[in-house]
């Protein structure tokens, strides 16, 4: 009935070689919350409350070391405690619609691949053109908005989504979340078509509508992706599984034009530790003509390729050491070489 939400991560990262400068930086998340189901109170109204907040602190190695805009870190984030997710969920036509409402992020029912969640890259688990061209409710901001799911026959699944459109400056307003509609900021619209072929394959293809103008010279935008994802069994204990994201995104003011992903992960077995996972993925990021100036630097962008492996040493405990390296971050930097750990315990 009620199931308290606690976890802990700890990194450290070097900055090796190249970038803005060599050095560490220390990055730390506490998530805490609960998530009560209804359907086991007696005469309750049914469905699922779930409230999670968020304690950010510590640096950002990416600004601070390396210069990239891809963010090396999922977790880091402007120093904040603040709310991050308060909803209601339901489910309807014998469990066939799931709708969620109040206080939500894009990024935790959108563009998301099981698959990637072993990736540090922030891009491995948000596409960039989602995360780098508007104010768009993505960790660590959640925004009032509305989700609905429809599984339909064949593995076919449909979700829509209706969100605030401005998640609001977390430098400004560090502790404070967007409980209500921005006038100004438009609204953000998604929508998401998955299938499920076999129990081992899920494929989807999703778009994405921001109706508010940013600044001056950002006006709405659009994006569209596709993605996929795959069991492909393994050998000796192992299980091979691949993914990969495809998205572009318009017009011209956008930040980032275009983003792909490739990355494979492989889970126990073979060094018999049965619960550990190694992974490598390569992630590309295109900026547009209107970011990159001088001219020489247009139509630019950075290649991150990510080396990583998680321990499971036990249930509750697990440790990440991560390699990455950067080409041309941000566009104008010198090719760089990162090293973190990763420590995470959770309940």
């Amino acid at each position: 009935m009620y199931r308290p939400v606690f976890s802990s991560d700890s990194e450290a990262w070097a900055n090796v070689a190249g970038g803005r400068s060599r050095g560490l930086v220390y990055t730390g998340l506490l998530t805490f919350g609960a998530h009560l189901d209804l359907e086991a109170l007696d005469g309750g109204p049914g469905g699922e409350l779930g409230i999670v907040g968020l304690g950010i602190y510590g640096g950002n190695v990416s600004p601070e070391l390396v210069g990239d805009l891809g963010i090396i870190s999922n977790i880091a984030g402007v120093s904040t405690v603040r709310l991050f997710k308060a909803w209601y969920r339901r489910r309807f036509l014998d469990d066939a619609l799931d709708v969620k409402a109040g206080v939500l992020p894009v990024d935790e029912d959108f563009a998301v691949l099981d698959t990637a969640l072993l990736f540090i890259n922030s891009g491995f688990g948000t596409i960039q053109t989602l995360a780098l061209n508007t104010p768009t409710p993505i960790y660590p901001n959640g925004v009032l908005g509305l989700r609905a799911r429809m599984t339909l026959p064949g593995g076919v699944e449909l979700q829509l989504g209706a969100y605030d459109g401005d998640a609001g400056d977390p430098t400004q307003r560090r502790h404070v979340s967007e409980l209500s509609w921005s006038r100004d900021g438009g609204g953000f619209f998604v929508g998401e078509l998955g299938w499920l072929p076999s129990s081992s394959v899920r494929l989807a293809v999703g778009g994405a509508y921001h109706s508010g103008r940013v600044s001056a010279d950002r006006a709405a935008l659009s994006l569209g992706y596709v993605m996929a994802e795959a069991d492909l069994g393994g050998t000796a204990g192992s299980r091979w599984s691949v993914l990969s994201h495809a998205s572009v995104a318009g017009p011209e003011p956008a930040t980032v034009d275009a983003y792909a992903d490739v990355g494979v992960v492989v889970t126990g077995g073979a060094w018999s530790r049965a619960d550990d996972q190694l992974g490598v993925g390569v992630a590309w990021t295109r900026f547009s003509g209107a970011r990159t100036t001088p001219s020489r630097l247009a139509r630019s962008g950075e290649i991150v390729a990510e080396l990583t492996y998680r321990a499971a040493l036990w249930s509750w405990l697990f440790v990440q050491p991560d390699l990455q390296w950067h080409r041309n971050p941000g566009g104008r930097r010198a090719d760089a070489l990162v090293a973190g750990l990763r420590v995470r315990a959770s309940l």
